[in-house]
C-alpha cells in the first residue's frame, strides 16, 4: 500500500500517542515499508480504532498520563542527564524516553536507591563561568524565572561579564529580592516582549533542526511554532539540546530499511551537495532532512542526479 492509502493525519496521531520510535521502526521492518510510512500507519490505526490489527510486537505499553508528566518533569528538573537516561536504557533494555520517565518516577517517590549503582546519585555537573560574587543558587533561580537568554546576554554586554555569570547575577537578584538594582529594562522580565529575531532564532536556523522539528516540538510542548524555533535555538546555543524530546532527534533519523543506507549517506557527504540542498529537497518533496540526504546519495551513487529537481542542480 502507498502512503496515500493511510489517513492524512496519521503522522500527527502517531506523535500524540504512546507509540515510540522503536515501535515505528519495528513495524517498518516487519512490513518492509519506510519509517515515515510506518508512523502514518500507526496513526491511521489509532484514528480508526483498529490497533488490534497491528502486529503484537508494536503494541505500546499503557501508561498513566499523570505518572508520565510528573516523572518527566522531575527528570528534567534534576541533575540527571541524557547520558544517564541512555545508560539506564541500555542496562534495562528500554528506550531513553522510558528511561527518563523511570528515573523521574524514582525521584518523585524518593526511591533512587532502586536504580542501578552509579545512577542513584547523579553528579552535579561542573559549570564553567560561575562567580563567587553571586549566590551559588543564582543559576537555578534564573532558570526557574521568566528571564530569557536574551536578558542574560543584554546584562552580560552591559556589565562586560560572561553569559553564565549574567544568569547567576539575575538569579542572585531574584533570591535577594533586589531586582530594582538591575539596569532599566531588566528589573521585570514580564514588562517587555522581544519580537526581534535574536540569537536563539539564528541558532535554530543554522542548526540541523528543521521546520518539521519545530512543528513537532510545538505540538509536544503546547507552544507556537515561532516559540518552538526559539526554544530549539536556545538549547542549541546552550549545548543542552539533549534536553529536547527524543522524538525531535528521531524525526530526522535516516530510514533503516535499506541495506545500502550508510553508503548513500556517505555518498551525500562526499558530494557537492550540502545541508541546504537536503533542506530544499525535503521541502520540495515533503521529506525529512534525513530522507532527503538519503535520496540525494542514492542519485549520486547511481549517477542519476539529473532526476533531482532543477532547483538543486541549478545551484551547482
Amino acid at each position: 500500500m502507498a502512503e496515500s492509502d493511510w489517513h492524512p493525519n496519521g503522522v500527527a496521531a502517531f506523535f500524540k500517542s504512546d507509540y515510540t520510535f522503536d515501535d515505528a521502526k519495528k513495524l517498518s521492518e516487519l512490513w518492509d515499508i519506510p519509517l515515515k510510512e510506518s508512523k502514518q500507519v500507526l496513526g491511521h490505526k489509532i484514528i480508526n480504532n483498529i490497533e488490534h490489527l497491528l502486529p503484537q510486537e508494536v503494541n505500546p505499553p499503557k501508561v498513566d498520563p499523570e505518572w508520565d508528566i510528573n516523572s518527566l518533569t522531575a527528570f528534567f528538573k534534576s541533575d540527571y542527564t541524557y547520558e544517564d537516561a541512555e545508560e539506564l536504557a541500555t542496562l534495562w533494555n528500554i528506550s531513553p524516553y522510558q528511561a527518563k520517565k523511570t528515573i523521574g518516577h524514582k525521584i518523585v517517590n524518593n526511591i533512587q536507591n532502586l536504580l542501578p549503582e552509579g545512577l542513584q546519585n547523579p553528579a552535579k555537573p561542573e559549570i564553567e563561568g560561575l562567580s563567587p560574587h553571586w549566590d551559588p543558587n543564582g543559576l537555578d533561580a534564573f532558570f526557574k524565572s521568566d528571564y530569557t537568554f536574551e536578558d542574560a546576554k543584554a546584562l552580560a554586554d552591559m556589565w562586560d561579564i560572561g553569559i553564565v555569570e549574567a544568569k547567576q547575577a539575575l538569579g542572585h537578584k531574584i533570591i535577594n529580592n533586589i531586582q530594582d538594582l538591575l539596569p532599566s529594562g531588566l528589573q521585570d522580565p514580564n514588562s517587555k516582549v522581544d519580537t526581534s529575531p535574536g540569537e536563539n532564532f539564528q541558532a535554530y536556523v543554522k542548526s540541523e533542526y528543521d521546520y518539521d522539528d519545530a512543528v513537532l516540538l510545538a505540538t509536544l510542548w503546547s507552544l507556537g511554532v515561532p516559540e518552538a524555533k526559539n526554544e530549539i535555538g536556545y538549547h542549541v546555543l546552550q549545548g543542552t539540546d539533549n534536553k529536547l524530546p527524543d522524538k525531535l532527534r528521531e524525526n530526522d533519523a535516516p530510514p533503516k530499511h535499506a541495506d545500502d543506507t550508510a553508503k548513500y549517506f556517505q555518498a551525500f557527504s562526499k558530494s557537492q551537495y550540502d545541508y541546504d540542498d537536503a533542506a530544499l529537497l525535503a521541502k520540495l518533496w515533503d521529506k525529512s532532512i534525513g530522507e532527503a540526504k538519503h535520496i540525494i546519495g542514492f542519485k549520486v551513487v547511481n549517477k542519476i542526479t539529473h532526476l533531482l529537481p532543477d532547483e538543486l542542480n541549478n545551484k551547482l
